[in-house]
């Protein structure tokens, strides 16, 4: 016999209750997927493109880590020339939405000469 979801509900409700358990709705936590229909997850540092405006050629990267924080990744290029990676991915309903990456790099005297970014990847929501 096929019973409606809200009499199911109940009947184990009715049940739990009766073999010595309280359901207690306050107690109980949805995860992100049941919660809400559009799921979103972030991870990484998402840089604004105003942020990204405001690095300038010149820049140390005392100025750079104010204005953005400390980057995911440092690499250091031979001869003299370091490359910073501040890393962003969104995901919703387990499907990569936006994935974009922020490339700082720095002179031998550890100021900017360049700062852009490489988006990966972005589908329609």
């Amino acid at each position: 016999m096929k019973y409606s979801p809200h009499l199911t509900a109940l009947l184990l409700v009715i049940g739990l209750s009766a073999a010595g358990c309280s359901a207690q709705p306050e107690t109980v936590t949805k995860s992100p997927q049941i919660a809400s229909a559009k799921s979103t997850e972030t991870r990484g540092t998402y840089v604004t493109d105003a942020q990204l405006a405001a690095i300038e050629a010149g820049d140390s990267q005392a100025d750079v880590i104010n204005l953005i924080g400390e980057p995911q990744h440092k690499m250091q290029l031979p001869p003299t020339k370091e490359t910073w990676s501040y890393e962003f991915v969104e995901i919703r309903n387990g499907a990569v939405i936006r994935n974009s990456n922020v490339i700082v790099e720095f002179d031998a005297n550890k100021r900017v000469t360049r700062a852009y970014r490489e988006t990966i990847a972005r589908a329609a929501e």
